[in-house]
């Protein structure tokens, strides 16, 4: 497949490991627009977006489906790590699933306890039997830190096509006829003599959104739900916050390129060397329900940005688990303007909030209503954020 590719002139590059996360990697990169696959695993590698259906015969009539992965964690209120979790107990490549456990339970399961370890402490195994030596972990590391081809310095370069061997191969050897293949690669030459890449709307149409009701449940009718007619409804998201929690690993390299990219962006002066990745369930829980909040104040979903905050090393494990801290703002710290948190756009601007340490937050805001005074006090800042 690699040879034939390369005699139409793609670019084509073997994958150390899965096509999947390559492709994801790549994505991320910013050099392909989306991964196309079937295998709804390429989101675990946390693809930005993903396309299915994008080879399949047009006999089938099937429509062009694109996943976008941050509109995906958002909707079903879940970070990246407990989505991986939630695929884990769905089934994945990697190992077995719980038997019992489908996807209604465990996304009910993730969003109850978190993850996986918390919900074993949990779990009735007579009814729900976990798998010897089950390698959840390493499954979840494969997701995570995935063996790719480097992005850094990469470049997607096509070439034209070798008319000889391609005719040589599907002619000579597939029997295709002679002048529609020679007729074929005419206009792909003609097509890549024009300069840019067409958009996939030039072989698609016009792409239209239409939002997904797969997997909505129906709302209960009065008297139908199972409790002798008391009409009460079976529902898998859970009630109330999930439980406290916190865990930090080091960022794949794919995740710490991002962050590299970001920091160039922001004009951040000299380089990012290291990233971490932080998963707190109950701070993650408590920012959805603000933007839902939001949302119904502004009668849209609300903006979202990310910011970077600086403070000396002691703090960020405070600030990761509980949160910024009331009763260290605005003066209590030697704040000047306002009283709320400082989140600058620029790194550098935060670097001399780090009191000589080499770490900062990078924070990802809901905007509410934009301030109507150009004063900076607390009464404009929570309105905002």
């Amino acid at each position: 497949m690699l040879f034939r590719s390369r005699l139409l002139g793609l670019p084509v590059f073997e994958a150390p490991c899965e096509a999947e996360a390559t492709c994801a990697a790549l994505c991320k990169a910013g050099l392909v627009y989306a991964a196309a696959s079937e295998d709804m695993d390429t989101l675990c590698f946390s693809t930005p977006k993903l396309a299915r259906n994008l080879m399949a015969p047009s006999s089938q009539e099937k429509p062009i489906l694109e996943f976008d992965f941050d509109k995906l964690l958002a909707g079903l209120e879940l970070t990246w790590d407990q989505f991986i979790d939630v695929c884990i107990l769905c089934g994945c490549d990697y190992c077995d699933s719980i038997k019992g456990i489908g996807p209604v339970n465990a996304l009910k399961y993730i969003k109850q306890h978190g993850n996986i370890e918390a919900l074993l402490e949990h779990l009735d195994k007579e009814k729900y039997p976990v798998p010897d030596d089950w390698p959840y972990k390493e499954a979840r590391i494969l997701f995570k830190s995935p063996d790719v081809v480097q992005t850094e310095g990469l470049a997607l370069k096509w070439t034209a096509p070798d008319e000889e061997a391609v005719v040589a191969f599907l002619c000579g050897e597939k029997s295709f006829n002679e002048d529609r293949i020679r007729k074929q690669l005419a206009d792909l030459k003609k097509a890549r003599s024009q300069g840019g890449q067409n958009r996939l709307e030039t072989f698609f149409g016009a792409a239209t959104v239409k939002s997904s009701t797969v997997g909505k449940r129906k709302e209960p009718e009065k008297g139908k739900g199972k409790g002798k007619g008391q009409g009460k409804g079976k529902s898998f998201l859970p009630e109330g916050p999930p439980s406290e929690g916190l865990t930090i690993e080091r960022a794949a390299a794919s995740d710490l390129a991002l962050m590299q990219k970001f920091w160039k962006d922001r004009e951040g002066s000299g380089e990012v060397v290291e990233a971490w990745s932080i998963d707190n369930p109950l701070r993650t829980w408590k920012f959805n329900e603000r933007r839902k909040e939001l949302q119904q104040q502004l009668g849209r979903a609300p903006d979202e940005l990310e910011g970077l905050h600086g403070s000396d090393p002691n703090n960020y494990i405070s600030i990761v688990s509980g949160g910024f801290r009331r009763d260290l703002r605005g003066s209590a710290v030697g704040q000047v303007y306002g009283a709320g948190e400082y989140l600058a756009k620029c790194p550098d601007v935060s670097v001399g909030y780090c009191r000589g340490g080499e770490y900062m937050l990078v924070c990802r805001l809901a905007l509410g209503v934009a301030s109507s005074t150009a004063q900076i006090g607390r009464a404009s800042c929570r309105e905002r954020v």
